[in-house]
């Protein structure tokens, strides 16, 4: 193995334990939306300006704005396990290029 494909398998390496730790720091959706709604609980406390605005948007408007979040996280995640596999399947198949010999 030459010194450019020991470099490349160690940054491929590096990135592979990122994602796995990024990936180990993802919740369940329903985590996140119960997260969400501690979040909304406690937000009420927070002020007449938050109050406000909780008043001026509807009910029916929030909850279409946590969906939006949550389907943004889900795409995130999705994203993050797709490079996850990829990062496997090329750190598994080692790459070997026949070169002629005169």
């Amino acid at each position: 193995m030459t010194t450019v494909e020991t470099s490349c398998r160690a940054i491929l390496a590096r990135q592979l334990a990122a994602l796995r730790e990024h990936r180990s720091q993802l919740r369940k959706p329903e985590e996140l939306e119960e997260r969400l709604r501690q979040l909304e609980k406690r937000e009420e406390d927070l002020g007449p300006i938050r109050s406000l605005l909780r008043e001026i948007i509807p009910p029916e408007t929030r909850e279409h704005m946590r969906a939006a979040r949550r389907e943004q996280l889900l795409a995130v995640r999705s994203m993050l396990d797709r490079l996850i596999a990829k990062t496997e399947r090329t750190d598994m198949t080692e790459t070997r290029q026949r070169i002629a010999v005169d």
